[in-house]
């Protein structure tokens, strides 16, 4: 039985029985004794670092405490003091020729700090390879370019995974020589003398800038193509964007006929916060495509730009508020979308199947608001009653529901290529809302003591009323109201290419309001108090004796 000691060499922690432990000590001190004080504590660091090495590998063989033969075995390879008692017995002394017995030591790949330029794994590299590093990192650099593009993120890796040499024994291992006492303190000494040698501080430099140069233009050629390819696809975008803010204001119809569901969308971003939406979207996207663009212009050319620093502050400001802009506008519009609308789905097949007549109960309504593509039939009667007539496949989907007193008409899937018809007979009718292209028509004169209608999204509705009080008209979206009949009074809003043609439905007082390319023609005989603006027209029949109108941004009145 035999006492262990427990010891710490290099941060590792080690179970040494007493003989060994003495054995090692003296071996150390030893050791000690022959090195200079400049040089001890260096030296004897990476030693007791080899040594914590070489008992790491000597307990993975089943072993779990050092003996008196893996220190024997230390002191064979890493040589005993007194075969270099100092540098001048070293000089006269003559080296014994290996024997077979000697191990030799193969070479371990290390990132090679002493000559590292960009994480040392071009120096380590050239160490294990017994290169010289110039040419190493020249053949490097001459792969990226000719389009080896898996160098950089080899070279990424192997500077994450390899390990840097950091002691003289590690560096003796890079370079495949034996890690001996004498070897550290010499490759100790080469490496200070080195580093501090005016040959290591010139060729280094040399390479940084000869590299650097290199790195100069590989960012102008790519800054350039950048600047160039983003410059043609900002100025689309920039163009595109102002067109759509033309539209808007003078166009919106085209915007709004591609597709029922886009108008619907559309018409809850009209007016300013459709005008907002844009602005805010070219300052959001140009504002920094501008600013790339003008950078690459000041790097690529010869003479730099005098005020580059108010450019950038400015432009970053006009971003900032383009951002603020989007989101509250954006903000908004789906607060509107999301109070004002149905969520659905789009459903685009086609049935040859008849439609199918399905009469359904509801309870008492004064409102109709309908959407999603939906005809709507109306007869006064004084039964109220509901029929929709579509293909059994989707005649489920179509719903319809009294809400506080409103009758809500739509459908879980915005189906383009079904016909659905609803049918309603109620004996009155006070207001009318329309959107997703849907469609209203009235059988014969429906008679009230006031209406309001309110039509978006591309909706048409074609009616006959005959109103004894006020009425109100609504249009946005490029919508469409046809209207015959008589009213005391009519108040007209249209915007977004929508059309009131209610020419023969009289009324003696009009309050008109037509912007972004509307039109609306009406009939008044006593007065009419029009505003135009945006490329809108008016006109009025009947000769009115008062009238009041106000034009702009080429819109026009004509009163007869």
């Amino acid at each position: 039985m035999k006492r262990t000691v427990t010891i710490n060499l290099n941060n590792i922690v080690f179970h040494i029985d007493d003989d060994a432990y003495d054995m090692l000590q003296s071996y150390l001190r030893e050791v000690e004794k022959h090195l200079s004080e400049e040089e001890r504590k260096e030296v004897m660091a990476d030693i007791e670092a080899r040594i914590a090495e070489i008992f790491s590998e000597s307990l993975k063989r089943n072993k779990s405490v050092i003996n008196v033969e893996d220190v024997t075995e230390i002191i064979a390879v890493l040589g005993k003091p007194s075969e270099y008692a100092d540098e001048d017995t070293a000089d006269n002394q003559t080296q014994e020729p290996p024997t077979n017995s000697e191990k030799s030591r193969s070479r371990r790949f290390y990132r090679d700090s002493e000559n590292a330029f960009f994480g040392g794994v071009a120096a380590g590299l050239a160490a294990y390879l017994s290169w010289d590093v110039t040419w190493v990192r020249i053949a490097l650099v001459a792969l990226v370019f000719v389009g080896a593009g898996t160098v950089i993120p080899i070279y990424l890796v192997m500077w994450l995974i390899a390990p840097k040499a950091t002691t003289a024994a590690q560096r003796l291992e890079m370079q495949g020589e034996d890690v001996t006492v004498e070897n550290i303190k010499s490759e100790i000494n080469n490496v200070k003398n080195y580093v501090n040698s005016d040959k290591f501080k010139q060729s280094s430099s040399s390479f940084g800038e000869k590299l650097l140069d290199v790195f100069r233009v590989l960012v102008k050629v790519v800054v350039g193509f950048v600047g160039i390819i983003l410059g043609f696809v900002g100025i689309v975008i920039a163009l595109v964007l102002i067109f759509v803010l033309i539209s808007l204001f003078f166009l919106p119809g085209f915007l709004t006929g591609f597709s029922p569901e886009m108008a619907d969308t559309w018409s809850s971003m009209q007016g300013d916060n459709g005008a907002i939406l844009i602005i805010s979207l070219l300052l959001v996207i140009g504002t920094p495509v501008f600013l790339i663009i003008y950078w690459a212009i000041n790097l690529l050319s010869r003479k730099k730009f005098e005020y580059a620093k108010t450019t950038s502050i400015v432009s970053l400001i006009l971003w900032l508020a383009g951002i603020f802009m989007l989101f509250s506008v954006s903000e908004q519009s789906f607060k509107n979308l999301k109070t004002s609308g149905q969520l659905w789905n789009i459903n685009l097949d086609e049935t040859d199947e008849p439609s199918v007549d399905e009469v359904r109960k509801v309870d008492s309504f004064t409102a109709i608001d309908v959407a999603d593509n939906i005809e709507v039939e109306l007869t006064q009667d004084s039964t109220k009653q509901l029929m929709v007539s579509a293909p059994q496949p989707i005649l489920s989907k179509i719903k319809t529901e009294v809400v506080d007193g409103t009758l809500k008409i739509y459908s879980d899937q915005f189906m383009l290529n079904y016909p659905i018809k609803v049918t309603v007979s109620t004996d009155s009718i006070f207001e009318l809302n329309c959107s997703g292209a849907s469609k209203i028509n009235t059988t014969d004169t429906f008679r009230g003591s006031r209406l309001r209608i309110k039509l978006s999204g591309a909706s048409q509705m074609d009616a006959d009323f005959a109103v004894t009080g006020n009425s109100e008209f609504d249009l946005s979206g490029a919508s469409s109201l046809t209207l015959e009949g008589s009213s005391q009074a009519v108040t007209v809003g249209a915007s977004g290419a929508s059309k009131f043609d209610g020419d023969n439905f009289r009324t003696r007082d009009a309050q008109l309001d037509a912007s972004g390319a509307a039109q609306i023609r009406v009939f008044a005989d006593r007065s009419l108090n029009a505003k135009a603006s945006g490329g809108s027209q008016i006109e009025c029949e009947g000769s009115p004796k008062n009238v009041k109108k106000t034009e702009m941004m080429g819109s026009s009145i004509d009163v007869q």
